[in-house]
């Protein structure tokens, strides 16, 4: 790990966004150095546990190891996801899975962060779209909607995920 960087960014408060996952392959005919093991979504929870005052965002939450994401988002509380890219699309017949990834909502425990808040505000929203396309924004928005509906995450939540947790990140960065 490079250490450095991390320092610097955690001396600026900054905001640090990670790619998660699994990578398109465009060409698959042109040898690259590119490798979805290096996108595993467990290699943030060092950052986020050795660098309290950075926040750290993983885009496209670990697809496909959502599980993992979630379990390790849990216990960090500067450790947000996205779901954007294919992930609500390939769920879209079962949105309900995600209840089962953000377990710990009211649940009273020492296994549980104490928060009190719904697991699902470890989720902001994002959108991956292609070259700038509106209509794919629009049903990327609608998706993170309908899932958040599917599992009853109240409006509340909903609104942390769409601004209100990035606002207090924001916020917190200055």
């Amino acid at each position: 790990m490079t250490t450095a960087i991390y320092q610097r960014a955690e001396k600026y408060h900054m905001i640090l966004l990670f790619h998660t996952g699994i990578v398109a392959r465009d060409t698959p005919q042109i040898p690259e150095d590119v490798s979805f093991d290096r996108n595993r979504v467990t290699r943030l929870d060092l950052i986020a546990r050795e660098f309290p005052q950075v926040t750290v965002i993983g885009a496209h939450m670990g697809n496909p190891d959502y599980a993992e994401a979630a379990e390790i988002g849990r216990w960090s509380p500067n450790l947000y996801f996205d779901l954007s890219g294919s992930s609500l699309i390939k769920k879209a017949n079962d949105y309900t899975f995600f209840k089962s990834i953000f377990w710990w909502t009211g649940v009273v425990s020492p296994h549980t962060p104490q928060s009190g808040v719904s697991a699902f505000e470890k989720l902001v929203f994002g959108s991956d779209t292609f070259r700038g396309g509106l209509a794919e924004f629009d049903r990327a928005r609608a998706r993170y909607h309908k899932m958040l509906d599917a599992c009853g995450v109240p409006k509340e939540a909903q609104a942390m995920i769409f601004s209100g947790t990035i606002w207090r990140i924001l916020q917190h960065s200055q």
